[in-house]
């Protein structure tokens, strides 16, 4: 048999057994590099979800397309457009150097999974890999720049836990101190009056009825250098177990 008649050969058997002759041996995967079994707050991100695409020869495939899902709980992705954050659904990026990551907002209290899907460009599925993820408390985060129409799950208005959920008020202004009261609490709540300290202090309450609380935030800001004592006040609805 001549070379041409063994190489036709060759090639129209890879073809039949579904390997494409032009590609490296093997098939192509993806799999977690780092970012799983991870603990978190609601509310606050997390660290960096991050897959790495191989080739059949186990080389980096750069250029692989990466779509990210929360296929399991709630949560938001974090992505940066014309300069500015912002919070969407589900995402899509490219490999760079065999990897692909993705930063998770989580938005609700126990097991949330993340599922990254890849395909190489107009070509076949690669594979997909899975994150899991433990919330186990919500944040509540003091600070003056938060946008309060942004469409944050938690924060300062708004915020619904169940009972028995821990809440974590963190401040994040880098002075002056922070007052947290309760000034309207269920029947048979208990109370919070606490002081916090600017940063690296984290206050956590655990409400223990279900109903509307109302707490003040009460802080020192700078007013043309004349410190000025406000006062912010908002509401956690906290629900019944069901």
């Amino acid at each position: 048999m001549s070379k041409k008649a063994l190489l036709t050969l060759l090639v129209t058997t890879l073809i039949a057994c579904g390997q494409d002759p032009f590609e490296p041996y093997g098939s192509p995967t993806l799999s977690v590099a780092s970012g799983d079994d991870q603990s978190g707050v609601a509310g606050l991100p997390l660290e960096p979800f991050t897959v790495m695409a191989m080739d059949g020869e186990g080389n980096a495939m750069d250029g692989a397309e990466v779509a990210w899902f929360v296929t399991t709980g709630e949560g938001l992705f974090g992505v940066s457009a014309g300069g500015e954050a912002r919070l969407v659904s589900s995402i899509a990026n490219v490999t760079d150097q065999g990897t692909a990551k993705a930063v998770l907002l989580p938005t609700s209290v126990g097991t949330v999974e993340v599922t990254a899907y890849a395909s190489q460009p107009h070509r076949a599925q690669i594979g997909s890999a899975s994150f899991t993820v433990h919330i186990d408390a919500v944040a509540i985060t003091l600070d003056e720049s938060i946008d309060w129409e942004a469409p944050w799950p938690v924060g300062p208005q708004g915020a619904a836990v169940d009972v028995g959920t821990p809440v974590q008020w963190r401040p994040v202004l880098p002075c002056c101190g922070h007052h947290l009261l309760a000034i309207g609490v269920p029947a048979g709540g208990t109370p919070f009056d606490t002081m916090l300290v600017p940063t690296d202090s984290v206050f956590e309450f655990v409400p223990d009825v279900p109903g509307t609380w109302t707490w003040v935030w009460e802080h020192e800001i700078d007013d043309w250098w004349i410190p000025e004592t406000v006062a912010d006040t908002a509401t956690l609805v906290v629900r019944a177990p069901t």
